[in-house]
């Protein structure tokens, strides 16, 4: 396999940074503006915040379609319910 096919099939982590806000659904709040995709692995730091918006469009889905969700010491996962 070359290194290019090998790039191109390698799926990153989203990596939660929060650098605008706590708003999920906001790209610059992203690692390199990478919001998770569906079959993603998602890492929330220790000592961050995130705020999903249920009611965003496509928030369900999304967060139904993630292979997996790391959420580290002191970090935390909410709703704006």
């Amino acid at each position: 396999m070359s290194l290019s096919k090998f790039l191109a099939d390698r799926r990153w982590p989203a990596v939660w940074v929060g650098a605008v806000s706590r708003n999920w659904h906001n790209p610059d709040n992203w690692e390199n503006r990478h919001m998770p995709e569906e079959g993603d692995d998602v890492i929330i730091p220790s000592g961050t915040s995130v705020t999903v918006d249920p009611c965003e469009y496509g928030a369900e889905r999304a967060l139904d379609t993630l292979n997996s969700v790391t959420v580290g010491v002191g970090a935390s996962v909410g709703t704006s319910w």
